[in-house]
């Protein structure tokens, strides 16, 4: 009957070591966490990159809400709006600018 070679190295390893299930568990987390296609690091990166594009989301959201508004704006007072932003005026009329002072 053969024997296994692997045996005497069995021994001189920590008891915890020596079943089987254990070295398993320990091979399988090693590969899952530093070898595989979806390892670890690769989750942190692609997390970040998740973050980010939310960030970004919320950023144009809010962008399209304030030009949402100002087109309600334009669309219920459209003399007013041009007479704001491109300082037209009537024949006859003084228009004067008066700008509030940014803190």
């Amino acid at each position: 009957m053969a024997t296994n070679p692997f045996k005497p190295l069995l021994k001189k390893l920590p008891l915890v070591m020596q079943n089987r299930y254990y070295l398993t568990l320990v091979l399988f987390g090693f590969w899952m966490i530093f070898i595989d296609k979806h390892d670890l690091v690769t989750q942190i990166r692609l997390q970040g990159s998740v973050n980010k594009l939310e960030g970004d989301k919320r950023y144009y959201q809010q962008k399209i809400d304030e030009v949402k508004a100002e087109k309600i704006e334009i669309e219920s007072n459209k003399e007013k709006y041009v007479r704001e932003h491109f300082y037209m005026s009537k024949s006859n009329e003084d228009v004067y600018m008066i700008e509030e002072k940014k803190k």
